[in-house]
């Protein structure tokens, strides 16, 4: 598992533990949950990131990638480590527009930030 994540006073916090907080730089993240314009669950390999380059972070593929990494549509925030099933994070933000979370559960993760932000 490479985060925690958790909906708390209108804000969506993923927590990152052992050496993912290196690759983050940082062992929190917060955003405020009207920035969240799309919440999804897919399995790694179906994400589609096409023409990909990485900012800072390590990268094995698909599913085994944890930092910051250029995509087709912006700066991407990835943190997975061989899960199926990933949580995917679509923001309006200036420093990211999209989080691709391996956590333990994604779709309660999902369900969760879908409450969050009725």
């Amino acid at each position: 598992m490479s985060a925690t994540v958790t909906v708390s006073n209108g804000r969506l916090e993923v927590t990152f533990g052992g050496l993912d907080r290196l690759w983050e730089l940082k062992s929190q993240l917060s955003v405020p949950l009207a920035e969240v314009t799309d919440v999804d669950v897919l399995r790694p390999s179906d994400i589609g990131t096409g023409p990909f380059s990485k900012i800072y972070g390590k990268g094995a593929g698909p599913d085994h990638s944890s930092g910051v990494f250029k995509g087709a549509d912006g700066t991407e925030l990835w943190s997975v480590h061989g899960e199926e099933e990933v949580l995917v994070v679509k923001v309006a933000d200036d420093k990211f527009s999209r989080l691709v979370l391996g956590v333990a559960d994604p779709q309660a993760a999902a369900d969760a930030i879908r409450r969050g932000s009725d």
